[in-house]
Order: C-alpha cells, then structure tokens, then sequence
C-alpha cells in the first residue's frame, strides 16, 4: 500500500492526516490509530470528545460517542466494506457494526466476519451463560464457549466450541438456522 497516514498538531489541535487529508482528532486521537481495511482502501481512528467520550472516524466520518471502547477490537471484514468494534456503554459491552449498534450484554467476545463479509458473529456473556449472536440474533447458548473458536467455514457454517460439564462440544450453526452438536471426546451426543 502506497497510503500514509499520522498523526499531528495544527494550531494547538490534534489532527489525524490520510494521504494528505486532515481530519478531526476532536480532543486527541486514540492508541493504534488509524486501522486500515485489506485493501487499504478504507481507514478508521478513535477519537476522544471534550467531553471524553470515545467514537470512530471511519473513512473521515464521525460516528457515534461512546463511554469507552476497545481499541484492539476495531476490524474490518475481509474484504473491506463492513467494519465492527466493541464499545463500553456504563458497565455493558455492545457491539457496533456498520455504525449500528448491537444489544447490550455483560460484555462481549470472540468476534468474526464471514470470510465474504456478509455475516457477523460474536459471543455475547450474559449473567449465568453465553450466547452466539449471529447477525444480530442469538443463536445457541451454553454455560461456557471457548472465544478463539468462533469460525466461519466458508459462509454458510459456524463452529464455536462449548463447554458442557468436564466435555468440549463442537456446535456448527448453519447460517439458515438450524444447529448441530459433535463430540469432540468423539463421545456420541444429540
């Protein structure tokens, strides 16, 4: 990629440049700024309010505040046209995506674009379990599910890994909606 980007100060103000451009940083830019799509076609930076509220510029365009977020989450899909990240509201985590904010759960974890971009799944940590969250719906909850797991296979299939009592549990979702459970102990289940 031939794009540069920095940061710097332009009369006392933070400003964030992108190939010549100047934009914004508001009242400071955050760590690890700017995130760059595949492509680098597309890029994004949080941003700090006067307030102290934090929200992301994507492609120059400022979205909404939050109370906090998780820089490290910010990510593009694949190929480059959806974006999502983790924001803080009080106490709750929520996933943002497109700029649309997701549910407010205890907090959230493990999360992946299908390799076409299309689809979204994350794991969202409820008060005595979790839950996969594809696409925004909830779709299968255990006790436990292991977070580096959630995969897409292609695009239509979703395995995450559970933890049910002392065994681990394969569940692969097809993305029409229908789940199913293998063993991995290679112990027969439902």
């Amino acid at each position: 990629s031939k794009r540069v980007s920095y940061g710097a100060l332009r009369n006392g103000n933070k400003v964030v440049v992108v190939d010549n451009t100047e934009y914004p940083a508001f009242n400071g830019s955050a760590e690890g700024m700017p995130v760059w799509s595949s492509d680098s076609k597309r890029f994004a930076f949080f941003a700090a309010t006067d307030e102290g509220r934090i929200l992301a510029v994507v492609d120059g365009k400022a979205g909404q505040a939050w109370d906090s977020v998780i820089q490290e989450s910010f990510t593009f899909s694949p190929e480059g046209s959806r974006f999502a990240f983790v924001a803080k509201d009080g106490d709750f985590g929520r996933v943002v995506v497109d700029g649309e904010a997701g549910s407010r759960y205890r907090n959230v974890a493990g999360f992946t674009f299908s390799p076409n971009g299309k689809h979204f799944a994350y794991i969202a940590i409820l008060a005595q379990s979790m839950a996969v969250i594809v696409d925004g719906v909830e779709t299968v909850t255990a006790r436990a599910f292991i977070k580096d797991t959630l995969r897409f296979d292609g695009s239509k299939q979703l395995h995450v890994v559970k933890l049910e009592g002392n065994k681990l549990i394969l569940v692969q979702t097809d993305l029409v909606g229908s789940v199913k459970s293998d063993g991995l102990s290679r112990a027969s289940t439902p």
